[in-house]
């Protein structure tokens, strides 16, 4: 679980008064990141822009690395089928075509 630390929550009534200020102190640092509570409940995070593409350009590296690991898996598996095989495991009659 993620802890966050106490000057980090901010309620969703104080952020809609002092989002100028909020945004300000995340840009020069000064926040890490702003998590929005509403009734007590965490419900959002809002983080500078170079940080949310840093995540987003990870997040796309990792689900690259994880294709390219499937295709070199499956290379290994590859094998030829005839058109006859294909049609049969649909179903399909080759004068059907």
């Amino acid at each position: 679980m993620i802890s966050y630390q106490r000057n980090e929550i901010i309620s969703s009534s104080k952020t809609a008064k002092n989002l100028g200020q909020i945004l300000k102190s995340l840009k020069t640092g000064k926040l890490k990141r702003a998590v929005i509570s509403k009734n007590n409940e965490l419900e959002a995070v809002i983080l500078p822009i170079d940080e949310y593409e840093e995540i987003l350009e990870t997040a796309e590296l990792i689900e690259h690395i994880q294709i390219a690991k499937l295709v070199k898996e499956r290379e290994n598996e590859l094998s030829e089928i005839s058109l006859d095989e294909v049609l049969e495991s649909s179903g399909i009659n080759r004068n059907e075509i």
